[in-house]
């Protein structure tokens, strides 16, 4: 008897980006191919991967690359379970992250020479990324962050001898304080990558890291930092925790714990007693 659970994410604040997380007992596709940069990996088991005429076994620690448009089928080679996952990117995303990291203007987007990545520390990178990615609790800002991190590591490995890397810092204080500001207007709110480098008229790769560079520190901790303070006026005006916690935009009391001891060192209760606040 077939087992098959799939799980999907596609968020229409992040449009460039699905995620799919499949666990199979069997598993035959018949010949297929993607729009978007497919990037893949098995968390258990081995699969065989046909496409361009030859056939690929996919096993842990390893990563499976599939450039737009590329015909192929996937097969288990053993009748065992296995997890599956794979990020799939849109080209036009792919392309502007590839302009911004080597600095250079490309006429198409640089498809990826690798079939198959040996690599397992990016292995264990990407598994994370796609369970972060999922993760529904998880604030934008903190998954874009990771997607971009893994995914400049991902390019270098694959950089082609005619893209240029003199990518400079731009010193565009001023840009930064607008992104700044628009964080500190927005603090209830899940904020974008692309909101903020709209903000500071930045592409999304250069706002990333001119941002972290000036500030010491990611937007999505510097947006976390602006959430805890407020949090904290918040508790001290007497509001309860679970409201605090819905107004800032976490999903539940547990979620905004999680961020508020490792800035506070105490919990949104202890915070309270500490205080001796009188909650309403």
């Amino acid at each position: 008897m077939q087992t098959y659970k799939s799980e999907f994410f596609k968020d229409k604040a992040l449009p460039y980006v699905e995620v799919w997380h499949i666990l199979h007992a069997t598993m035959h596709y018949k010949p297929h191919f993607h729009y978007m940069l497919s990037i893949g990996a098995i968390e258990e088991g081995e699969v065989v991967f046909f496409h361009d005429g030859q056939a690929s076994h996919l096993s842990t620690g390893e990563l499976i690359i599939f450039n737009p448009e590329t015909v192929h089928t996937c097969n288990l080679t053993k009748d065992t379970t296995h997890k599956y996952h794979m990020i799939c990117l849109d080209i036009s995303w792919c392309k502007a992250f590839q302009e911004s990291l080597w600095d250079t203007k490309l006429d198409t987007f640089e498809k990826i020479n690798k079939k198959i990545l040996k690599d397992k520390k990016m292995h264990e990178s990407f598994i994370g990324l796609s369970i972060l990615l999922r993760d529904r609790s998880v604030f934008y800002l903190e998954k874009e962050a990771a997607l971009h991190e893994f995914m400049e590591a991902f390019f270098e490995r694959d950089t082609s001898d005619t893209v240029s890397n003199n990518t400079q810092d731009i010193p565009l204080l001023d840009h930064l304080e607008s992104a700044k500001e628009y964080i500190k207007q927005n603090v209830r709110e899940n904020i974008t990558v692309a909101e903020l480098a709209k903000k500071a008229s930045l592409s999304e790769y250069h706002f990333m890291r001119v941002f972290k560079h000036y500030t010491g520190m990611s937007p999505h901790a510097y947006l976390i930092n602006q959430k805890i303070n407020l949090a904290q006026k918040l508790l001290l005006s007497g509001a309860p925790i679970i409201d605090v916690a819905l107004e800032l935009g976490f999903v539940d009391q547990s979620h905004l714990n999680r961020h508020f001891r490792p800035i506070v060192t105490m919990s949104p209760g202890e915070f309270i007693q500490a205080a001796e606040v009188k909650v309403y």
